[in-house]
């Protein structure tokens, strides 16, 4: 069913966005992640304006993280302490994200920075992603396990600020999550994702928090700041289409519950490489369109 996105200007069919938000939803609820650095490329390869893309990632990503928080709260998966220090350097962020945003939006290159910078960004994430499937695959059939010394970690106990987050039962500077938050807030206003693809794993690895804890933590963060994102888009930029946002979280909300229920059945290695698998096909195909000339290579256009 076609349907007309007013900020957007364009029709698209309502199924197709239905069923992005499903298949987004349900890698949030698998691997604990927004799933903004999918859908984002995938609304601009049907046709949606990059900055109304990112703007209104926003509303989806607290749709389908918010599903993903009930269920590790009911777990008792969350450190609120630690999410709350994240969300205020990712606040902080999201005001200097936005500053960025405006100003590439203000020379005109906003489409081509996005565009670039999604391109990289999945191309780094899913050759990183791949090669650390196969290192991993073929260290375990030596029968070795993973053991690396963590000079960040270690770093992070030599600050200043030192916090007892005593949920996840680590002692850090509260200077190491805050940081992370900071990222995560850049990220989010400029490209419509938290991070979570690098969050995650360096809230694992550099804060050293218990494999359990680190998904909730990061859904609870991803959630707020996203919030305050889409807040800061709606007041400035104007970008948030409404009705895609809503077929979006429709869509993503039923792929979440799936997405949670698929951890009973799905292994880690298969899951991670189909994920990898279709980041670096998207990868691809954006730096394909990037190279491409395109169609109407000139505008030209009336004022008075």
């Amino acid at each position: 069913m076609p349907v007309y996105l007013p900020i957007a200007e364009i029709s698209v069919n309502a199924g197709v966005i239905v069923l992005l938000g499903i298949i987004v939803g349900f890698f949030s609820g698998l691997f604990g992640v927004g799933g903004g650095f999918l859908t984002t490329p995938f609304l601009m390869f049907i046709g949606i304006p990059p900055t109304v893309a990112v703007a209104t990632q926003t509303c989806q990503i607290v749709a389908s993280s918010s599903a993903g928080v009930i269920s590790q709260w009911q777990r008792r998966g969350i450190d609120v302490q630690l999410a709350l220090h994240m969300l205020v350097g990712g606040a902080a962020g999201a005001v200097v994200g936005l500053g960025i945003f405006q100003l590439l939006k203000i020379v005109g290159q906003i489409d081509l920075a996005i565009s670039g910078l999604y391109t990289l960004l999945l191309g780094t994430i899913g050759l990183s992603m791949l090669a650390e499937i196969i290192s991993s695959y073929l260290f375990q059939r030596k029968g070795g396990t993973v053991r690396a010394e963590n000079r960040v970690h270690a770093w992070l106990k030599t600050l200043p600020y030192q916090t007892e987050y005593a949920t996840s039962s680590i002692r850090i500077s509260r200077l190491g999550p805050m940081g992370l938050g900071f990222l995560s807030g850049i990220l989010i206003s400029i490209l419509g994702t938290g991070g979570s693809f690098m969050v995650v794993p360096a809230m694992l690895y550099f804060l050293g928090m218990p494999a359990l804890m680190v998904t909730g933590t990061s859904l609870l963060q991803l959630m707020g700041l996203a919030a305050f994102s889409g807040l800061m888009h709606a007041m400035t930029t104007h970008s948030i289409d409404l009705m895609l946002a809503v077929l979006l979280i429709f869509g993503s909300v039923i792929g979440a519950i799936l997405g949670l229920r698929a951890t009973r059945f799905i292994r880690g290695l298969p899951a991670r490489l189909l994920l990898a698998a279709l980041i670096i096909i998207m990868a691809f195909h954006m730096g394909y369109q990037l190279l491409m000339p395109p169609e109407n290579p000139f505008m030209l256009t009336l004022g008075r």
